[in-house]
């Protein structure tokens, strides 16, 4: 960051310094704040993709087990009272 400033406030005459150097600053910080916005929102766009296909796993996985549970006891014969 100070690399940067430094070339920049060096490229120009003296007189214009002051300028540049604020423009170079308002740069940097308009930057900053813009990663930052869309970082956050690439994040939050993540975690609503993670969960909606998080809840569509456990959706195909309860019906899953449930369809093989019901196939696996269809054969399995009843169970007697016991007689006493």
């Amino acid at each position: 960051m100070a690399l940067t400033t430094d070339l920049v406030a060096g490229s120009v005459p003296p007189q214009k310094a002051g300028a540049t150097s604020g423009l170079s600053t308002t740069c940097s910080d308009l930057g900053i704040s813009l990663g930052i916005a869309i970082i956050g929102s690439v994040g939050a766009a993540a975690r609503e993709a993670f969960t909606g296909g998080l809840n569509v796993a456990a959706a195909c996985s309860a019906v899953i087990a449930a369809t093989a549970a019901l196939v696996r006891l269809r054969h399995v014969p009843p169970v007697k009272a016991p007689t006493s």
